[in-house]
């Protein structure tokens, strides 16, 4: 494979094959995925990896290639919330395509992470529950949040209720939030598509 970084050069945007391998002892699991953007290298691989949580949400079966026994691993089993990180043990890029010009609608940045390194999203109020990447700050935030109001209520007098008080509201919260920010990604990904698509007319003209 020729590994060309000219394809990303001047905003270009790319589609780049990742084979993601996962491993736990002796069990394994090899996944390809496709990620675009204009990133290359590490990005593309982390980005490749952020696809995973969206492709397993509910958990990943690992094989021993040798004896065929499967493991189910996922987030309750690992007790954290970016719990097929420690699960990485390699990646490669095979692929790398320029994107095909006058393709409206799939001028995707390659990761959540592109949009915070833009500006475009809070870093402090991600919380994983989008398109793509998990962050843990939010999370984490999140977290003392529910302990805040749990104190809250315990303060109000509502005794042994005050942990399922504080977790209600700290879901309801957590679930108003999401909508929003869910929102705000799927704006900022139009206006780059109509940018993309704007640019990609511009190279055409230039062709002719």
């Amino acid at each position: 494979m020729n590994y060309d970084r000219n394809l990303c050069y001047c905003a270009r945007m790319t589609e780049q094959r990742v084979v993601v391998t996962l491993g736990i002892w002796t069990y394994r699991k090899q996944v390809t995925v496709s990620v675009f953007g204009n990133c290359l290298g590490f990005d593309i691989i982390a980005g490749a990896l952020d696809q995973l949580y969206e492709l397993y949400p509910d958990g990943i079966t690992l094989e021993d290639p040798k004896t065929g026994k499967e493991l189910e691993v996922d987030e309750a089993s690992e007790e954290k919330t970016d719990w097929l990180h420690p699960l990485f043990i390699g990646a490669e890029i095979i692929d790398i395509q320029p994107e095909k010009k006058h393709l409206h609608g799939t001028a995707r940045f390659a990761t959540k992470r592109d949009l915070l390194n833009r500006g475009l999203l809070n870093d402090g109020l991600v919380f994983g529950q989008g398109k793509n990447a998990q962050n843990t700050r939010g999370t984490n935030e999140m977290n003392n949040l529910e302990k805040e109001l749990k104190n809250y209520f315990y303060d109000k007098g509502y005794g042994n209720e005050s942990e399922k008080e504080a977790a209600d509201m700290t879901a309801f919260l957590k679930s108003l939030i999401n909508k929003r920010l869910e929102a705000i990604e799927n704006a900022a990904e139009n206006i780059m598509d109509d940018l993309f698509t704007f640019r990609n007319s511009l190279f055409s003209e230039n062709d002719n």
